[in-house]
């Protein structure tokens, strides 16, 4: 009895160790899996904040574009109001340089209430959503995108329309040319009938009207060419 007694107490033992054995690979198992997300969340959280850097950066270049348009018509205004005090003290008419102040206090507070709006945009729930929320900062970026694509659209079609025009002015200039070079060829012919000795018997008065033709067609060549000349530098120009 006393050594059966002792067999059960060390299987115990080992069953004991065995159960401590088990519980320490499973924690060992469990601490790279907890590394590993935690790994994979400080990951996303700096993808999500090198996003919202990067929408805080064309922010601020938005607002420093606007910033110094609104500096440069502020000083622009600046300057009228200067000049409309001048003539306050030349003695201009009163009612007149009164609609100018209106006019002017106008455009100022409209200025001044369009710097606020950006102010407020930028400051506002839109611009706090976007450097919180992925989806906010995604759909900044497609909305400013979209107006680069807008901008961009409006620039094809104004270089569309002018290569429309140029080819309005193009088409009958190249006819003309087509014409002046056929009647050149004609004229060629003749002064080399002429030149062989095969019209001999021509008056003098058929020779200088052959020779005037010549000059004639020449002329309108040269002038093709020129107009010619002309659109092609209009077109680069554009």
């Amino acid at each position: 009895m006393v050594g059966t007694w002792h067999l059960a107490a060390d299987d115990t033992d080992k069953v004991t160790g065995f159960e401590e054995e088990l519980q320490n690979a499973r924690a060992s198992v469990e601490t790279p899996t907890t590394t590993l997300e935690n790994l994979n969340q400080t990951k996303a959280d700096v993808l999500n904040n090198l996003e919202k850097e990067s929408a805080m950066k064309d922010l601020e270049l938005q607002e420093s574009v606007l910033q110094s348009d609104y500096d440069v018509k502020r000083t622009d205004l600046e300057t009228e109001v200067c000049e409309l005090e001048e003539k306050i003290a030349a003695g201009m008419e009163s009612e007149s340089l009164s609609k100018d102040l209106d006019c002017l206090l106008r455009v100022i507070g409209k200025t001044e209430c369009g710097k606020q709006g950006i102010s407020n945009l930028i400051e506002g729930s839109d611009f706090q959503d976007a450097i919180t929320n992925t989806d906010g900062c995604t759909r900044l970026i497609d909305s400013m995108e979209g107006n680069v694509k807008g901008s961009q659209l409006q620039k094809l079609q104004k270089v569309e329309v002018g290569l429309q025009e140029e080819q309005k002015v193009s088409d009958p200039l190249k006819k003309r040319c087509a014409a002046a070079m056929a009647g050149k060829r004609r004229c060629y012919s003749l002064l080399r009938l002429f030149s062989g000795g095969r019209l001999g018997f021509a008056t003098t008065r058929v020779r200088v009207l052959v020779l005037r033709i010549a000059t004639k067609y020449n002329s309108e060549f040269s002038l093709s060419g020129l107009h010619s000349g002309k659109m092609l530098t209009t077109s680069y120009a554009y």
